[in-house]
């Protein structure tokens, strides 16, 4: 009986430090998954951010190509009017003469009815 309470105590103790052996296996593992995790989590965090920073550069350096096209746009609406005052200008210098001339036809056919006017009365 002796001998059998001995065996009996000696598989309990083997039992418990197989348990306990396991216990520690178990949570090693856990620490090990958990570590992994957080790994996995601080590299998609710095994947997300990244990604974000690439977003944010791309709609700034659209932002920045639309605002150089809208400046190009308008320095050739400015130079298209300035272009069109400049030619509007040489016109009008050229006609300055011709609508002189047409002024003193005008008033010179005016002199004349006048004095036609004048003399048939």
């Amino acid at each position: 009986a002796r001998a059998e309470m001995r065996e009996r105590k000696a598989r309990e103790a083997v039992y418990g430090e197989v348990r306990k052996s396991m216990m520690r296996g178990e949570r090693t593992r856990v620490q090990e998954l958990r570590k992994e995790r957080a790994e996995e989590g601080a590299r998609e965090k710095r994947e997300d951010e990244s990604r974000r920073r690439r977003q944010e550069e791309t709609r700034i350096s659209v932002e920045a190509e639309r605002r150089l096209e809208d400046l190009r746009q308008q320095n050739v609406l400015k130079s298209l009017a300035m272009r069109l005052a400049a030619e509007k200008d040489v016109e009008e210098r050229l006609n300055r003469p011709k609508k002189q001339q047409v002024e003193n036809l005008r008033y010179s056919e005016a002199l004349r009815h006048r004095l036609l006017d004048g003399i048939e009365s």
